[in-house]
């Protein structure tokens, strides 16, 4: 047991393992032994293999609870920009990258509009069942204006009601400056303007995301930080960019996030690259695959759900390796097994090749090597798990 462990701490060596239940293996046969264990608890357990005392194998595993193996698991970034505004690739382009680097999911939430997110999930929804794209979009006041909220999971468009209907967006501000109590030293028509977009963004059922608030633009930060503690103090939001992009702030982010949880606010968490290109060196050139949210939904469908519950969790990519993860603690430490176990270079060749399948559909219309593919990759997901009755 790697957390808990039933045997005392006394006095022991590091390196000695008689400290550790023993298990004796027996022999099927071609290879094969099996035992019987009772894992004590949730959490990640070595399995050391030795014979004669010589050390023959070190495995890591994670005995999970029965609501924790009913939850799907994927890698997924949810604030991607493409042609559709100020991104360097087309979505087709930016999907294929995302799924040859592992992604399980995406959302493209390009600047000011919606569509082109519409456009990339058809065009990826008929071609496959094992990535999946989320419709969303950055919405913005006028140009590029300070206010940035993400949009996900909503095909109701936000910034075509800001566009569109300016005064009924006007008169819906002045409501809830007329009817709101602010806190002193709140930028109160910049509360009550992204008020309005949450409300906007919720009668479409979409998930409302705080984003990136500590990006330095201009000569300031993106947003004032009593702002964004009042905001969170009464709910508005639904999650917020704790790792967002390659801002050199996201610090002051998780320590406010971390403050304000410790007063008692709940604050789901995502990760995200706000990418705008998927070439280059990913940890030098571009934001693409370097932060991301991996969540536990039931199915693709559950996102928002999910997150809402806290059931995601925001990393940090250092390198191939070494992953930062943050959230609650439970999640976050699936998650970490995960990345590092699950997320192999097999797997990754996998999805690699799946990628590129889906490459040959979008450019050509038809891949030979799809369904076998795909059927690679289901076998690996039950090659690793294993469920108990």
């Amino acid at each position: 047991p790697i957390e808990h462990n039933v045997i005392p701490h006394t006095n022991y060596n590091l390196n000695n393992l008689s400290r550790y239940p023993l298990v004796v293996l027996r022999n099927l046969g071609g290879g094969h032994f099996e035992c019987e264990y009772t894992f004590e608890r949730e959490q990640k357990y070595c399995v050391v293999t030795t014979c004669a005392k010589k050390l023959l194998c070190l495995n890591n595993l994670y005995a999970v609870d029965k609501d924790l193996a009913e939850l799907d698991f994927y890698k997924a970034d949810l604030h991607i920009h493409t042609t559709g505004s100020d991104g360097k690739q087309p979505a087709s382009e930016v999907g294929v990258a995302y799924r040859k680097a592992d992604f399980d999911c995406i959302a493209v939430t390009d600047h000011h509009f919606m569509q082109p997110s519409r456009d990339a999930k058809a065009l990826f929804d008929p071609l496959t069942d094992l990535f999946y794209l989320y419709v969303g979009e950055e919405v913005h006041n006028e140009k590029m204006g300070c206010f940035h909220i993400i949009n996900f999971d909503n095909n109701r468009s936000v910034n075509t009601v800001i566009e569109d209907e300016p005064e009924y967006y006007e008169n819906e501000v002045q409501k809830i400056l007329a009817e709101t109590e602010f806190d002193e030293g709140v930028d109160k028509y910049a509360c009550a303007w992204r008020m309005v977009a949450v409300n906007e963004i919720k009668k479409g059922g979409g998930l409302a995301i705080m984003a990136h608030p500590y990006w330095f633009a201009g000569l300031e930060y993106n947003m004032q930080p009593a702002d964004v503690v009042w905001l969170w103090k009464h709910q508005i939001f639904d999650a917020l960019e704790l790792m967002a992009g390659d801002q050199e702030n996201n610090d002051l982010t998780m320590t406010l996030w971390e403050e304000m949880r410790v007063d008692g606010c709940k604050i789901p968490v995502v990760g995200v690259s706000d990418s705008h290109d998927v070439t280059g060196n990913i940890y030098k050139e571009t934001l693409f695959d370097r932060h991301f949210t991996m969540f536990f939904p039931r199915g693709f469908e559950g996102a928002k759900d999910a997150i809402l519950d806290e059931r995601s969790v925001a990393v940090r990519r250092l390198d191939e390796k070494t992953y930062f993860v943050w959230g609650r603690y439970r999640y976050m430490k699936w998650a970490k097994f995960l990345l590092e176990e699950y997320y192999t270079p097999e797997y990754i060749a996998l999805c690699d090749a799946h990628g590129k399948c889906l490459e040959e559909l979008i450019e050509k219309g038809a891949s030979d090597n799809i369904e076998k593919v795909e059927k690679s990759l289901l076998d690996y997901k039950n090659r690793f798990f294993s469920y108990l009755a």
